[in-house]
């Protein structure tokens, strides 16, 4: 009964985000999809990109949310399963088990290794800082992020 649940929310989801495109196509707008956590559809970078796929529309995209990302160890792979659709990062830190939104840094994530990973795929995209801290925050984001 769990499994039917699940699949209906997944139809209904891949249905309502077919329309979200239409609109956001019509507009001149990209639709991004991002990796989500717990029990929602897309909780790894795999499955987001299945879903993606699996709707069938090439031209939607995916934001990776790397803060999401090290709750499934999945960081540096993110980058190289997402790498074809990737147009925009969501930044902050975290302890690898709880979804704390801080800034870099302050928590368990490689900012250096993700650099490195980072520039090797070229990604020219946005960087959206989500963390907590204030001016402080963004002072540790850019530190980290752009040097």
């Amino acid at each position: 009964e769990e499994a039917d649940k699940y699949d209906k929310h997944r139809v209904q989801s891949m249905d309502s985000i077919v329309e979200l495109f239409k609109y956001s196509r019509e507009k001149g707008l990209i639709l991004l999809l991002e990796n989500c956590i717990d029990d929602y559809l897309c909780n790894s970078v795999t499955e987001l990109l299945e879903f993606i796929e699996e709707i069938g529309e090439p031209e939607i995209k995916a934001c990776l949310d790397i803060g999401h990302a090290n709750l499934k160890d999945e960081v540096i792979s993110g980058l190289k399963v997402l790498k074809d659709r990737l147009v925009q990062l969501h930044i902050s830190d975290n302890d690898g088990v709880t979804d704390q939104h801080l800034p870099p840094g302050e928590g368990k994530i490689n900012w250096t290794l993700f650099g490195t990973e980072l520039k090797k795929y070229r990604f020219n995209g946005p960087l959206i800082y989500e963390g907590y801290g204030g001016l402080k925050g963004i002072e540790k984001f850019k530190s980290k992020m752009i040097g």
